[in-house]
């Protein structure tokens, strides 16, 4: 994919070209002192770097076309994704991940740089060698005659360099070629790329280009013009064209001399015309195609194709994306595209075959294509004819009849059934119960809070140094849950509990999205959580470059370390950090001084563990460590918590338990949520998921929570009724409350079930902000704002005029003058300065005057100083204008 480099150097040709490339799986450098040599992701997460191969090269060179041999040149790292199959734990099976400090069922895909586990976003492509029909105002201004018809290709080869390539339609009927060069635009006529391409005769061509629309006077007139511009500058075999366009693009192709024009020409044909194709012959047809296409469409006898839509796009895969930067590397690619053999077993499984009809009316170009590339979006259905499992592509699944449920299908029309009904759903929105009964916007709140989790993301905390890791102290497994929450195995990393929920209005704590909380659930554990926070200390980084005298440690008798600290200058493991206690502690041998780093944070903490960590060939020294501290976080009010319906609230108050309304067989509620949530919301589901969970509770089982499996006929309210009345409850789910206040029998019965709530990692401890006084900037003297350090919150102008609007001037002018940057400043009311007036010498030591008096440069006067109380802020604006050139007068009256 890399053309060999040729340049000369004193008169000798040197040709230097890439063979072969390898990539060796992530290992200790050559050297290292190590029994394992192997790196795995779980080290290279856990002291933060980044988990990568060498990238080796195999360089051949030859002085004038004569091979002098083969140099293997170290071309840098490049990142491995994990379980790929130069990982280190390709096909290990879960015990050996284990060992290796994994999750048992760790899928990869992703990649750790820096000690972050990052992926690369799949970025939309335009589909590759297919030829899409557009119009582009902006092409109009390409040149004088230009339309806004066009036909676009992204033409792609098979180790993925890829090009774009358009056809324009002009308004005299001819067509150029448009082609991107280095970054430079080029246009050739259509006539000259055909002519070059093929030692047909005119009329060989003429004849391929009217296919399909011989009695078309005008479109034979176009097709005879563009021969005839080639004809006119004196090209009139292939060998001429060649010759014309070599000595006319040579310039821009930046080749060496001793290529000459035709060379120059084919080299242009094979770099830039339809490069994915091999022989010349093909890239003729596939023009003349597009050409045909191109008049269809300018004639508006076909329609414009979305390049926006799904059936014109593919994905740029991780691989590709890689690639892109090292060209020339055959076996790295992800994908060989297998051969098709027509009538043997060599067709792969992912051949997408696309019939467009033709209809008579404007609509899509028809055509019968092919497509086997990869990097396209496929997906599995159910092919009735065969009863097999078939993969179809984005563009071939429009021209199908593919049924949802078996009363859909068709005989003779109907052709595949999807696998499942829930197939359409994404792996977030598989997880919600009866999602089919909620209203749209509901279920993709949930796809985002299903996110923002606070569950049991991992079972490797210990070997984990993220910024950041939350976890629910008691996750429980839901009593009602879809199929594929199973499927995905996700009872190994719950994102919730399940909580007898209460639907009624209680005390007025609980409007507008606000929760009352059961405290005597609290007490027992409810949703307690905790957050992990991991900071990195290097010693390296805090000493001048070639300085190698840092060690951590504690200085025998430092005062202020007084046994918080153990004797290497860490605190111990599991002990309690307060604000301002001793952190960690490290020395300079040379200098004997040691240094303390106290703990900054307001929360307090318990150090979960450290680890110490070396660097990558294996001989750091006591440098680098990796506290990991946990705070607990139980919820306290103001911390967000949601069903799995979008229906988000926050926690307003922790009640009492002999407070809280309690069913006739003494069962209190853990959460009260209030009935006005669901009328304009319109969550049917939860309403069902706490009718089943409540049965499912009473018989001992799960309940499948899929969604299109009740129906209008086969109703959910009727089957998990009829459960309920058989355990003895009431049909509707709902059951008689007693006041906890005055313990009498509330008039409504109360609808009362089992939901699974989550608890969200919003909370309030990390988002409240305070301040009395603190930090000011340096400039205006007005208060710094940021949470983080200790700053205030902005009272803008939209704040300014709401206070205005009520007429509170005072309070306006506490906000924006005395609580900001009131300054006291000195006048001269002679002149009206605020600069002139300066503070006198001060008198010497022998004399009896104390008090200097403030004296005006201008007047030379003293008693025309006055004081006045002006915005800080006032004072730097009308210093910035005196250095403008520009005078502020004041009246002071």
């Amino acid at each position: 994919a890399i053309p060999p480099l040729e340049f000369a150097f004193k008169d000798e040709r040197i040709t230097l070209a890439i063979v072969d490339a390898v990539v060796s799986p992530p290992m200790v450098p050559k050297g290292s002192i190590c029994k394992e040599l192997k790196v795995y992701p779980a080290e290279c997460r856990g002291r933060r770097s980044t988990y990568r191969g060498k990238l080796t090269a195999d360089i051949s060179w030859s002085v004038n076309g004569n091979p002098k041999g083969i140099i293997k040149q170290s071309l840098g790292y490049i990142p491995i994704m994990v379980k790929s199959r130069l990982c280190n734990l390709y096909n290990l099976p879960p015990k050996s991940l284990i060992e290796h400090h994994e999750e048992a069922e760790e899928m990869g895909g992703y990649f750790i740089i820096n000690g972050i586990e990052k992926i690369i976003r799949m970025l939309i492509m335009p589909r590759r060698n297919f030829p899409i029909a557009m119009i582009r105002p902006k092409w109009k201004t390409r040149g004088p005659g230009y339309t806004h018809y066009g036909i676009s290709m992204h033409c792609v080869r098979d180790e993925h360099t890829a090009i774009n390539m358009n056809l324009h339609y002009l308004e005299n009927g001819s067509v150029m070629v448009n082609f991107i060069y280095h970054k430079e635009l080029f246009f050739l006529p259509l006539g000259f790329v055909l002519k070059a391409l093929v030692a047909f005769s005119d009329y060989q061509i003429f004849q391929e280009l009217i296919k399909g629309r011989e009695e078309n006077s005008f479109f034979r007139n176009c097709v005879s013009q563009m021969l005839r511009v080639v004809m006119e500058e004196g090209c009139i075999t292939q060998k001429q064209v060649l010759n014309y366009l070599g000595e006319r693009f040579r310039v821009k192709l930046s080749l060496p001399d001793w290529y000459t024009n035709v060379q120059a020409a084919e080299f242009l044909l094979n770099q830039c015309v339809c490069i994915h194709l091999k022989s010349n012959e093909e890239k003729f047809y596939v023009l003349c195609l597009m050409t045909r296409k191109l008049f269809t469409f300018a004639k508006e006898e076909c329609m414009e194709e979305n390049p926006d839509s799904l059936m014109n796009q593919e994905v740029l895969t991780p691989g590709r994306l890689i690639l892109m930067f090292l060209k020339g590397l055959p076996h790295l690619m992800e994908h060989q595209v297998n051969l098709i053999v027509l009538g043997k077993k060599q067709i792969p499984p992912w051949t997408e075959i696309v019939l467009i009809p033709k209809t008579g009316k404007p609509s899509l170009y028809p055509g019968l294509f092919l497509f086997t590339t990869p990097c396209r979006m496929i997906r599995p259905v159910q092919n009735l004819e065969l009863g097999k499992e078939e993969l179809i592509g984005t563009l071939e699944q429009i021209f199908m009849n593919i049924a949802i449920f078996e009363n859909e299908i068709v005989p003779g029309i109907t052709t595949h059934q999807e696998l499942f009904p829930h197939s359409l759903l994404s792996v977030v929105a598989n997880f919600i119960p009866f999602s089919d009964h909620n209203q749209s916007p509901r279920n993709m709140y949930q796809c985002q809070m299903g996110k923002q989790t606070m569950g049991f993301p991992l079972l490797t905390y210990q070997d984990r140094s993220d910024n950041k890791l939350y976890r629910l102290q008691t996750p429980q497994s839901p009593l009602v849950r879809p199929y594929m929450y199973d499927y995905y195995d996700m009872d190994n990393y719950p994102i919730g509990t399940n909580a007898i929920v209460a639907v009624i209005s209680y005390t007025g704590y609980d409007m507008e999205d606000a929760m009352i909380v059961n405290k005597a659930s609290w007490e027992r554990g409810f949703a307690h959580g905790s957050v992990y926070k991991t900071e990195l200390i290097d010693l390296s980084e805090k000493i001048k470059q070639g300085d190698d005298s840092l060690v951590f440690g504690v200085k025998p008798g430092d005062l202020r370390v007084l046994q918080k600290l153990d004797s290497d200058g860490l605190p111990h493991i599991g002990s309690l950090l307060k604000y301002g206690d001793p952190f960690y502690s490290y020395l300079n041998i040379n200098t004997g001084e040691s240094f303390v780093t106290y703990y900054k944070n307001k929360e307090n903490c318990l150090v979960d563990n450290i680890k110490v960590c070396s660097n990558d060939s294996g001989n750091g020294k006591f440098k680098s460590i990796c506290i990991t501290m946990r705070i607990p976080r139980n919820p306290t009010i103001g911390d967000k918590f949601a069903s799995r319906h979008g229906q988000k609230g926050i926690l307003s108050r922790l009640w009492p338990a002999e407070d809280m309304p309690f069913t006739e067989s003494g069962m209190v509620p853990d959460i009260l949520f209030n009935p006005h949530g669901f009328p304009s919301r319109m969550t049917i589901g939860m309403l069902i998921e706490s009718m089943a969970g409540k049965s499912a509770a009473l018989h001992g089982l799960c309940h499948d929570a899929t969604p299109f499996t009740f129906s209008e006929e086969n109703s959910a309210l009727g089957y998990f009724g009829e459960m309920l009345k058989a355990a003895g409850y009431n049909f509707y789910g709902t059951e008689r409350l007693y006041s906890g206040i005055s313990g009498v029998e509330l008039e409504a019965d109360i609808f009362i079930g089992v939901v699974y709530y989550q608890r969200l990692r919003h909370m309030v401890s990390d988002k409240f902000q305070v301040r009395t006084t603190g930090a000011r900037d340096k400039v205006t003297n007005q208060p710094i704002g940021g949470r983080n350090v200790q700053g205030g919150i902005r009272f803008g102008e939209m704040e300014r005029d709401a206070l205005l609007a009520h007429g509170t001037s005072f309070l306006l002018h506490d906000r924006l003058f005395n609580c900001s940057d009131r300054s006291v400043a000195h006048v001269c009311v002679k002149c009206g300065s605020l600069l002139s007036p300066l503070l006198e010498k001060p008198p010497p030591s022998w004399s009896a005057m104390r008090n200097r008096k403030y004296n005006c440069t201008v007047c030379n006067q003293s008693d025309t100083i006055d004081t006045v109380s002006v915005p800080y802020v006032f004072r730097y604006f009308v210093a910035e204008l005196a250095a403008m050139n520009i005078k502020v007068k004041l009246d002071v009256v």
